[in-house]
């Protein structure tokens, strides 16, 4: 169940008490781990979901495309996109691999995603990773204001001071008095 809300983006907090207590009981299931990794990822704590995703693909000896997808995802997501390439690759060779068999239905359209990604990668156009959950959204870095862009001159920041021509004072460039 945690896994599913975590997959459909929703109640991503109770997906993770519910993940949490299912890795407490089971701490080497690759499937929990997976799960801990991608509620972390839909919250767009792309850090700790790589954690989580390192130790799961660990516990599963690295052969199940879809742990090997959300680790590309991930890797993506924090601006690595030559390892994001690199797993979407491997996910695509273990699912071609002679004798690989999946029962798992979220790898039903997985060749067709993974051949999305890195078909987008190859053109220089963002890949079509997974979505956040319902209401994440990334943290915007604020932008550094232009050198041209005034910044208010306050006693808190002085620097900001309009530059006056040399011999200049601000008395000699005020508006003349009203009569």
């Amino acid at each position: 169940l945690g896994y599913g809300l975590a997959n459909d983006g929703v109640r991503l907090d109770d997906a993770e008490r519910m993940v949490a207590r299912a890795v407490a009981a089971e701490p080497d299931v690759s499937a929990y781990l997976d799960s801990m990794g991608w509620v972390y990822y839909k919250k767009a704590e792309f850090e700790r979901a790589l954690e989580w995703l390192e130790r799961s693909l660990k516990a599963d000896s690295g052969n199940h495309p879809v742990i090997i997808d959300h680790l590309g995802d991930t890797y993506y997501r924090l601006a690595r996109p030559a390892e994001a390439v690199r797993m979407w690759n491997r996910a695509q060779q273990v699912m071609m691999a002679d004798g690989y068999e999946s029962m798992d239905p979220e790898e039903a359209d997985l060749p067709e995603r993974l051949s999305n990604k890195l078909n987008a990668v190859a053109q220089d156009q963002p890949a079509p990773v997974a979505d956040l959950g319902e209401g994440v959204e990334i943290p915007v870095q604020p932008e550094v204001p232009e050198a041209s862009e005034a910044l208010p001159t306050t006693p808190e920041n002085p620097a900001a001071a309009p530059v006056l021509p040399a011999g200049d004072t601000p008395a000699e460039n005020a508006a003349p008095a009203a009569p």
